[in-house]
Order: structure tokens, then C-alpha cells, then sequence
């Protein structure tokens, strides 16, 4: 006869284990949309003035036109997956 505290214990490692696999999955394939790439690329000021998605060296990722406090019109490319800033000019 099998102990049930040892198959209980099983079933329940098995079951956290497949909840951190299916979160760790579920984060690193999590796409930011235009909003956040807005916010991202604002910083702490200025005016988004337009968002476009863009495919930068075969990412997914958005160029986002900005009006920064001192009226400088500047554009800052946000990695469509980790929300990065991968170019500001």
C-alpha cells in the first residue's frame, strides 16, 4: 500500500513546479503595448506625440515621437518585449 502523504506531497510539487514553469513562460514571452512604450519613452516628461510599431532588427518594437519640456522634438525606439529603450535621438 502506497503512503498517501508521500503521493500527496508529490502531487503537490508537481503542481508548483507547473505553475512556475506556466508563469516563467507566461513573463518572458509578455509583449508591452503602444501605451506602455508611450510611458516608457516619456520618461519622467514631455508629450507623446505619436506611436508607431515598428520591426527593429527583427523585434517587434515601437518608435515613439516625443515633445520633451524643452520643446525638443526627440524619437526613442522601445523594445516591443522587455520595454527597453533601445535608441534615443
Amino acid at each position: 500500500m502506497r503512503n498517501p502523504l508521500k503521493t500527496s506531497g508529490r502531487l503537490l510539487c508537481a503542481c508548483v513546479l507547473g505553475v512556475a514553469a506556466a508563469t516563467a513562460s507566461m513573463h518572458a514571452s509578455a509583449d508591452i503595448n503602444r501605451q506602455q512604450a508611450a510611458n516608457i519613452a516619456k520618461g519622467n516628461g514631455g508629450k507623446v506625440l505619436k506611436v508607431t510599431p515598428v520591426n527593429h532588427k527583427g523585434r517587434k518594437a515601437f518608435r515613439v515621437k516625443v515633445l520633451t519640456a524643452a520643446d525638443k522634438v526627440i524619437y526613442v525606439v522601445v523594445d516591443g518585449q522587455s520595454g527597453r529603450v533601445i535608441n534615443r535621438r
